[in-house]
C-alpha cells in the first residue's frame, strides 16, 4: 500500500514527472555522445511517432510470398506502408534475422496514383 501511496503522491507533486524528464535528458545526452554519428537519419526518433519499419509481425504477406513495402509521404491505403516522416531523402535499412535463404529487395519508382486501393 506504501507503494501505491507514493506513486500518487509522486504524481500530483510532479516529481514523477521530474524523474521522467531528468531520464530524458539523460538519454539526449547519450544520444549525442561524440561516437554516435551526427547525421539527423540516426539521430531521428521518427519511429516513436510514425510508422517506420516493417518486420516479421507486422507485415502483410502477399498470396505468393512476397512482402511489398511502399515508403511514402502519405498513406497509399497500402498494409505495409511506412511513411518519410517529412524527410525528403535519408537512409533505408534492409536486415533479415535467422532468414532461411537469402532475400535480394528490388525497388522502383512509381506514382501514388498507382497504389490507390492496392495491397492486402
Amino acid at each position: 500500500m506504501a507503494d501505491v501511496e507514493e506513486s500518487v503522491r509522486s504524481l500530483m507533486d510532479g516529481s514523477a514527472w521530474d524523474r521522467f524528464c531528468d531520464r530524458l535528458k539523460a538519454v539526449g545526452r547519450h544520444v549525442r555522445r561524440s561516437e554516435v554519428p551526427a547525421d539527423p537519419f540516426t539521430r531521428a526518433d521518427d519511429y516513436r511517432y510514425h510508422r517506420t519499419n516493417v518486420n516479421k509481425d507486422t507485415a502483410w504477406v502477399e498470396p505468393d510470398g512476397s512482402v511489398r513495402i511502399v515508403l511514402s509521404p502519405r498513406n497509399p491505403g497500402w498494409p505495409n506502408w511506412i511513411t518519410t516522416a517529412g524527410h525528403a531523402n535519408g537512409t533505408i535499412l534492409f536486415r533479415l534475422t535467422g532468414a532461411e535463404e537469402i532475400v535480394r529487395p528490388t525497388t522502383r519508382v512509381v506514382k501514388a496514383s498507382e497504389l490507390s486501393g492496392g495491397g492486402g
